[in-house]
């Protein structure tokens, strides 16, 4: 029985090697490891979903009180909040344990270029790309020997929590406009990424060195904390460094500025010849990298405006409609031309909820009195 929890805790954090998977699946064989394992998945679910830590030993005791008629407190209050959830995962719980054992090993895939600019593309170590969509269940496998890395698991992928040598392994992983993809980083460490977006990170991180990633475009980064490794962010012009804590990094090329902005804790940001004098921020705090001027300055902020995107919102406050353009494309996966040039330095305040392009041009046309006209994924504003 203990083996059994220990195994089932390892799946649940993402540290289970090859041989460990193959036995905890002989072990699920049995009805009775097959009910603990669905009760701790379900369990392990709910107290994340409540920000607390998994133990796997104390849930098993909450899953025999409940055998008994002596229900947990604990459990219950939660079940009423999450209970669908819970459902979804103890559905799918040893279908995706069981898939991922029976998967092949990943071939080298030809991908076009029309299906690149259109699909989340990750791109292994030694060159080979593969399409990820939001319905994939599978495992990433290691290029250099096929053992498992990652777990990929309908539009979120995980690695293995494990340290490695310093000769690391780079995965990289592009986003295409109209998309956003969860990624999540072997440290634990949890990256949103927004849509024309590219992030190279490596596989594991060493157990001594810093932790570092480099950034194209837009992404909102959750930091395991780890004061002996610091995690650095680094983009064309600037690096962001941290211990633990939770901010937003904007870097798209076409953009003029540079933007950090932090939600939690606290960031380092700083150029190559600014790094002895980096700009220190706290929370609802923004730091802006001007590309033309070359400065570097910070101001206060509400962190939450910079951070909507991850529930599919767009907010502008005070954008000029140049700006708003640029959001709008990389968020539907449009073209928009504009030809009413005196618009591009009217500014705007708005917000919108998962609404359509049609919906949103809409508003700022009645605002404005500007016409506009769709056809397919082109647009003419005049």
């Amino acid at each position: 029985m203990k083996d059994l929890i220990l195994l089932i805790n390892k799946f649940l954090e993402q540290d289970i090697s090859n041989e460990e998977l193959k036995t905890l699946e002989n072990l699920l064989q049995k009805p009775d490891n097959l009910k603990i394992f669905n009760d701790l998945v379900k369990d392990d679910y709910l107290l994340k979903t409540a920000n607390r830590r998994f133990n796997a030993i104390q849930s098993l005791k909450n899953i025999h009180l409940d055998d008994t008629n002596k229900p947990s407190t604990k459990i219950r209050s939660l079940k009423s909040y999450y209970k669908y959830a819970a459902i979804i995962i103890i559905a799918i719980g040893v279908t995706f344990l069981v898939q991922l054992l029976t998967t092949a090993p990943i071939k080298d895939i030809v991908v076009s270029e029309t299906t690149i600019e259109k699909e989340i593309l990750l791109e292994l170590a030694d060159g080979t790309k593969r399409t990820i969509t939001n319905r994939d269940i599978d495992t990433i496998r290691d290029s250099r020997n096929n053992n498992i890395i990652g777990f990929l698991n309908k539009g979120v992928l995980r690695y293995l929590r494990k340290n490695t040598t310093p000769a690391l392994a780079f995965n990289k992983i592009k986003i295409p406009y109209g998309k956003r993809f969860k990624l999540q980083l072997s440290d634990g460490s949890v990256i949103h990424l927004n849509s024309g977006s590219s992030l190279k990170y490596p596989t594991t991180f060493n157990a001594t060195d810093n932790r570092i990633v480099s950034l194209k475009g837009e992404a909102f980064f959750d930091i395991t904390k780890d004061p002996h490794r610091p995690f650095l962010v680094e983009t064309n012009d600037i690096n962001v460094e941290v211990l633990g804590t939770r901010f937003n990094v904007s870097s798209y090329l076409e953009d003029k500025e540079i933007k950090t902005t932090l939600q939690e804790g606290s960031v380092k940001v700083y150029t190559q010849k600014t790094k002895k004098e980096p700009i220190i921020l706290i929370p609802d705090e923004q730091s802006s990298w001007d590309k033309n001027t070359k400065k570097l300055t910070k101001t206060e902020v509400d962190a939450d405006i910079y951070t909507s995107w991850m529930k599919g919102e767009l907010v502008f406050k005070d954008h000029n409609f140049e700006q708003i353009i640029a959001k709008l494309q990389r968020h539907y996966d449009i073209q928009i031309i504009n030809t009413n040039k005196t618009l591009n330095n009217e500014k705007f305040t708005a917000s919108f909820n998962n609404e359509t392009i049609e919906r949103v041009l809409f508003f700022f046309s009645k605002s404005y009195e500007f016409e506009f006209t769709i056809t397919e994924k082109n647009i003419t504003i005049e």
